[in-house]
């Protein structure tokens, strides 16, 4: 991996936009922001030069066959071409497409399994080891956002199998790194309801209209209200599934 910081933040560049062409300009933006150096477009030529040189040295091959089928001069830009196969987000998009798919149909057995094999190959949050420009923050936001929405569907697909016993610790965990985030903690106030633990689901509510009328100056939406509302009724549509 290359250690020079700009170098860092090209290649993760690419990596986001593979098979996508990107102008000088953009890459330019990204690196520079919007007061780039006079020298700008030749360092970037010449970090380019860098990158292709270090992948033919992890590749094993030939520094102009990089530049001629993996990283190419694309106009007035360049293109970091790779096979779909061969990215762990392409794979990722790929299962939780066919998860949700299996969801939607009332599959949820498969769904679970999908959308659990799509999280598998995330590594942990995305961490940088440099100062990220506008382009790559927006995007690194988007597939962390993504990443979590997939966790929902796959909790959703747990519940409806009927695992809220083994969901509780992990929805704890959750509400604690994502406090205003009041799906999860919906999620949570079910899988307690379903465990007997009338208390700890009531408490969920209460903690958490706190925070949000503390932090945020609003009420929960009617649907979590709602849902409260059910649980002190001990509601049987909050039952698991037979």
């Amino acid at each position: 991996m290359p250690t020079a910081p700009k170098l860092r933040a090209l290649l993760t560049l690419f990596l986001l936009n593979v098979n996508k062409p990107l102008s000088i300009g953009a890459m330019v933006k990204e690196l520079w922001g919007v007061r780039p150096p006079v020298s700008a477009v030749n360092t970037l030529q010449t970090y380019v030069f860098q990158l292709r040189r270090w992948m033919a040295e992890v590749a094993g091959v030939e520094q102009g066959l990089i530049a001629k089928k993996i990283l190419i001069t694309d106009g007035e830009g360049y293109l970091f071409r790779l096979g779909q196969e061969m990215l762990d987000l392409q794979r990722f998009e790929d299962r939780a497409r066919a998860g949700a798919r299996e969801l939607g149909l009332g599959n949820n057995a498969e769904a679970a399994a999908l959308l659990r094999a799509a999280l598998d190959l995330w590594r942990g949050s995305i961490a940088l080891e440099f100062q990220p420009g506008q382009g790559i923050q927006a995007r690194i936001v988007q597939l962390e956002e993504n990443r979590l929405y997939v966790l929902e569907q796959r909790i959703d697909a747990d519940l409806r199998l009927g695992r809220h016993r083994e969901l509780v610790g992990e929805l704890a965990s959750l509400i604690v790194e994502h406090s205003l985030h009041e799906s999860l903690h919906s999620k949570l106030m079910i899988a307690f309801h379903r465990c007997g633990r009338t208390a700890d689901a009531l408490n969920v509510f209460r903690d958490f209209r706190e925070r949000i009328i503390q932090e945020l100056g609003i009420e929960p939406s009617p649907e979590f209200q709602s849902l409260h509302q059910a649980v002190l009724s001990r509601s049987r549509l909050l039952d698991a599934p037979i």
